[in-house]
């Protein structure tokens, strides 16, 4: 389990953090939380959702069975060329400081560390500070992404907010056959809907271009192929850069995000 604290030079002053080798961290996720500056390179790999609620990222659908990702092996290699950003500044965290001002408007946060992540039990991995007291940059590079998350959030939900308020984002669930296995239904998420999409007055439509999401529209609706292929449908070829490792152990109930009906199901045959 993760043990975030603040990071200090006094206190991690000889801490060190080497590359990141094993995923098993995130076996457990079955969304991974993106941003509009990922979505091209997502849309390549993983169906591109967005889950039901208000204010919500779009994210990464990377498991078809609970608490399992499917891009994670048992050995801890991530089975695609792109690792969304969410994962890859592990184990570095940005959290909200509860020192932060009142009423300001200005919401502060602290770069924090999980010191008990396998990262930082390398021994020969480079130090997180230099010995000037200043990052290094290894973990810069962490820290800098963890940045870019949280302030690409807020465009990012807000291009959610625009489609869910032109009435394009409906309630889905998806039924699949995962090799040798029952017939699985994946509920809980919302998708763009193309008809409504293609029926738009042209004034609404030039809207939603004039607002920037149709980037965010079209990589979403590409992405749903790989529900039919790939590793989610049970069809894991490892990237060039790893070696063939076995799939993951599973357990056998059905994903089940959240209640609602099942109008407008999304049957994917095998």
């Amino acid at each position: 389990m993760a043990s975030y604290e603040p990071l200090n030079r006094q206190t991690h002053e000889r801490l060190r953090c080497g590359p990141t080798r094993s995923y098993r961290f995130a076996a457990e996720k079955t969304l991974v939380p993106i941003i509009l500056d990922e979505i091209a390179a997502v849309a390549r790999e993983y169906p591109i959702i967005f889950p039901t609620g208000e204010a919500a990222l779009p994210c990464a659908m990377v498991g078809m069975r609970p608490r399992t990702n499917a891009f994670v092996s048992d050995k801890g290699a991530w089975l695609a060329d792109y690792i969304p950003m969410q994962i890859r500044h592990h184990p570095f965290a940005l959290t909200r400081t509860p020192e932060a001002q009142p009423g300001d408007g200005k919401a502060q946060f602290t770069l924090c560390i999980d010191h008990t992540a396998e990262e930082c039990a390398d021994l020969e991995g480079p130090r997180v500070f230099n010995p000037d007291g200043s990052l290094a940059p290894e973990a810069t590079q962490k820290a800098e992404m963890a940045k870019l998350l949280l302030e690409r959030s807020g465009i990012t939900k807000a291009m959610v907010q625009v489609l869910d308020e032109a009435g394009l984002l409906v309630e889905r669930s998806v039924k699949m056959k995962l090799l040798d296995e029952e017939p699985r239904v994946v509920q809980g998420f919302r998708v763009v809907d193309e008809q409504k999409l293609n029926q738009m007055p042209d004034a609404d439509f030039v809207a939603l271009r004039n607002k920037g999401v149709l980037p965010l529209v079209y990589a979403h609706l590409m992405s749903m192929a790989n529900l039919r292929q790939g590793v989610l449908a049970g069809q894991i070829t490892p990237p060039r850069r790893v070696p063939v490792l076995d799939a993951p152990a599973v357990p056998s109930e059905d994903l089940d995000l959240s209640v609602f009906g099942d109008e407008g199901d999304i049957d994917i045959p095998q």
